[in-house]
This record gives structure tokens, C-alpha cells and sequence, in this order.
């Protein structure tokens, strides 16, 4: 009988193993690639931000990509999947299918970069599926994520591509990928049953989450945010759980993932940023369990800050103590514990804080500052 397991997260498995994308984006060894915001199907829960939605950008984990120089564009995506020391990507939109032509360009890039075994799986609307982007995903793609809420059209987009991997004898695995609106237990049942009988390995429950575009829609809807999230809407979860029970009863032969809003954020993403985090710092600053980067931030008179590097260059070697500018140092956290170290630069210092950065995009940004005194 196959078993029902929990994960990290709490996200729960029916099946003997994830899929491939699915567990590189829980190790953090997943980037994510935003193709473009153009979409011509209108969810009401769609998640993308407002900034995306309709706009035909692109982005790799939160750094804009530059579009107006196609050779730029590759380098720019590749050269952010090695800084995060990633094997595979996952492709998502917006419509991926309505840019075919450029996924092709960039998953043919990243695996003549990284290799045949550069893993990608891609989203994309059952509505979206025609002979040509079905051709291009089964070629293209190790995994195919079917997204749809209707039975109909999940069947429709299933069959086109197993008829399409059959005849290019692709080993591409098909799967379908949808939220979970609470209370809807039946009717993803019936999905999965839809899914199984059309040649998907697996199909993936997300939490319903309250963000982007659709946030206002759902909110119109009568729904909420549960206790303990930012994001993650009231009973969806359960809903999925519910489901998983009913196929584990019914003993069907498919892998189902319910996915949480947790195991998204804090797991996949706090992977990956840890990842990114240990190749970008400099030899000053560490790295925290969360991903972040601590370091220590002196300031100082301008006409004493070469006599304080002087006194600090006693206690470490110099390629640690950073000058950011005239006035401001940058030193490791662990100068801290060196007690005559430490009560130099509580006495010498105008200001003094251990800082805390977390990588944005392309950009750092302080959330944390703590202040350790200095003499101002």
C-alpha cells in the first residue's frame, strides 16, 4: 500500500518519491525563471505581482533580466543559476507557452552551459497546448507542469502531449500542477483520477496563496489568511489533506504533492538564498542558517579610521577589515569575541552595529542593525 509521508514544510506525499524538480527545489539547487508576464487566461487567484501581470519581462530568481539583447539575456540567466549553484530550473509566467520560441532559446543555452543533466521542468496552461508547444515542451523539458481547475481541459492537454512524447520518443514526465481552493475535495479527486488515466506521473497540490494580482479577487471571495502565514489561505490546506486521504483510500497508482505555502518560502527559498549567499559574500562577512549575511559596520572620524585599521589589523589579517568609505569599516562578526579588540572599537568607534543583509533580487538589503554603542 503506498504510504502517506510528511515532509519538511508540512508538506505531505502520496507516493513512493517526489519529483525530480520538486526535490532540487527543496535542497535549494532550483532557480527560478520568470519567462514573461503576458497571459491570455485570467485566474482569479492568480499570484503574480501587479508590476509582472500582462508585461512581457523577465526575470531569474528576482533579478531582472535584460530582454532588448537576446545574447545578454542568456548570460544574464545563466550567469545567476551558477552564482546560486543550481542544477535545473524551474520556468514559469505569465504564459510560458506564449514565448515558446524564447524557451527553447534559453533552456538550448543553459544545457549547452551546464549540461544535458541541467534539469528544467516548465508551467503551463492546458490552454495553451498545440502541437507545436507540445512538440517544444517534450523535446525541450525533463518535466511538463499542467495547469488547469477543469477536468476537460487537463484530459485535452494530456493526451495531445503523450500522443506528441509517444511519436518523438520523448522521456519527458508529464504531471499536472493546480492550488487548492478549499473546501473542493471531490472535484481534485477527480482531477488526479483525470490525470492518472491520461499518463501523468505525478500531480502537485499547492496551498492556496493571497498574493499578487488575485489577492483582492479572493479576498472579494470571502476568503482569509490563516493564523501563523502571510500568505496561505484559510482551509486550503485541510482541502488537500482531504484529497490525499481519498486517493490513498481509493489506492490509486499516481504520486500526489500537497506543497505548502511554507515549504515554498522558507524552505525552497531559504535553500536557495543560503546557496547564493555562501558564493557572493566577500572573505569579512558569514553567512547565517536563514541565508543572511552578518557582518560588523565601524564608523569613525575620518582622521582616526587609518589609526583604527591599524589596531585592527593587530588582531586580523587585513584582507578582512573592508573600507567602504572615508569614514565607515566593514569586519567580521568575530572580532566581537576578542574582549581587547572589542573594547577598542567601543571606545574609539562613533558607531558601531553588527548588520544583517538579505540578497533582493539583485540587490542587498539591511534587515537587521543592531547597535553595539560607540562614542557619538
Amino acid at each position: 500500500m503506498t504510504c502517506i509521508r510528511k515532509l519538511i514544510g508540512g508538506s505531505i506525499l502520496y507516493g513512493d518519491d517526489l519529483p525530480t524538480g520538486c526535490r532540487l527545489c527543496l535542497r535549494g539547487r532550483k532557480s527560478v525563471i520568470f519567462i514573461t508576464g503576458l497571459c491570455n487566461v485570467k485566474c482569479f487567484y492568480c499570484p503574480i505581482d501587479e508590476s509582472r501581470f500582462g508585461v512581457d519581462v523577465v526575470a531569474v530568481n528576482d533579478v531582472p533580466v535584460p530582454l532588448g539583447n537576446e545574447d545578454e539575456m542568456l548570460e544574464c540567466i545563466a550567469r545567476e543559476c551558477e552564482v546560486c549553484c543550481s542544477y535545473g530550473v524551474g520556468i514559469t509566467g505569465g504564459e510560458p507557452s506564449l514565448v515558446i520560441d524564447r524557451v527553447a532559446k534559453v533552456v538550448t543555452y543553459l544545457r549547452n552551459c551546464f549540461g544535458e543533466d541541467f534539469h528544467v521542468h516548465i508551467y503551463v496552461h492546458a490552454r495553451g497546448i498545440d502541437s507545436e508547444v507540445a512538440k517544444h515542451l517534450v523535446t525541450l523539458c525533463d518535466e511538463v507542469r499542467v495547469h488547469s481547475l477543469s477536468c476537460d481541459e487537463i484530459r485535452r492537454a494530456l493526451r495531445y502531449l503523450e500522443v506528441v512524447r509517444k511519436a518523438e520518443a520523448s522521456r519527458a514526465v508529464l504531471g499536472i500542477e493546480v492550488p487548492v481552493i478549499p473546501g473542493q475535495v471531490q472535484h481534485y479527486v477527480d482531477l488526479v483520477r483525470v490525470a492518472r488515466e491520461c499518463g501523468a506521473s505525478f500531480v502537485n497540490l499547492n496551498e492556496l496563496e493571497m498574493t499578487g494580482v488575485g489577492e483582492l479577487k479572493l479576498r472579494e471571495l470571502g476568503y482569509r489568511i490563516r493564523a501563523n502565514s502571510l500568505t496561505a489561505v484559510l482551509g486550503s490546506y485541510e482541502t488537500g489533506v482531504r484529497v490525499i486521504e481519498e486517493i490513498s483510500r481509493r489506492g490509486l497508482d499516481i504520486t500526489v504533492h500537497l506543497c505548502t505555502a511554507e515549504a515554498k518560502d522558507s524552505v525552497q527559498l531559504r535553500t536557495r538564498l543560503y546557496m547564493k549567499s555562501t558564493v557572493t559574500t566577500m572573505p569579512h562577512e558569514e553567512v547565517t542558517d536563514e541565508g543572511t549575511i552578518r557582518k560588523v559596520l565601524i564608523s569613525s572620524n575620518p582622521n582616526h579610521i587609518d589609526e583604527l585599521i591599524e589596531v585592527i589589523t593587530k588582531f586580523i589579517p587585513s584582507n578582512l577589515i573592508v573600507r567602504v568609505n572615508e569614514q565607515t569599516l566593514e569586519v567580521p562578526v568575530f572580532v566581537l569575541k576578542i574582549p581587547q579588540l572589542s573594547k577598542v572599537l567601543k571606545e574609539r568607534a562613533s558607531y558601531l552595529a553588527i548588520v544583517e543583509e538579505v540578497i533582493r533580487g539583485s540587490e542587498r538589503v539591511v534587515v537587521s542593525r543592531l547597535s553595539l554603542g560607540g562614542s557619538q
